[in-house]
């Protein structure tokens, strides 16, 4: 079992894209379709990248993850076929 990373290197990791099973997550590219269809874990760490993607936006840099992902899911419910980026672009 590994032990507890310092979290200067935790942080530097969350800034990197995250790799999942069918590889790295593209946060530019990536649609609701993916991210609705995702495994729980899968989404977990889709919804951490895109967070970590847009969190120098003025539009997204005053909510917490859990308003992110919230945002999120509202965006994309309202545009299921766009990239996640653009849904909450449109819909923020």
């Amino acid at each position: 079992m590994m032990g507890v990373l310092p979290l200067s290197f935790m942080l530097a990791m969350l800034a990197i894209p995250v790799a999942l099973a069918a590889g790295a997550i593209d946060t530019a590219t990536l649609t609701c379709k993916e991210l609705e269809t995702s495994s729980h874990s899968d989404m977990v760490a889709m919804d951490k990248a895109m967070y970590e993607a847009l969190k120098s936006d003025p539009k997204f840099s005053s909510l917490s993850l859990a308003e992110f992902t919230n945002a999120e899911d509202r965006a994309c419910g309202k545009h299921p076929d766009a990239k996640v980026i653009d849904a909450l672009r449109a819909d923020h």
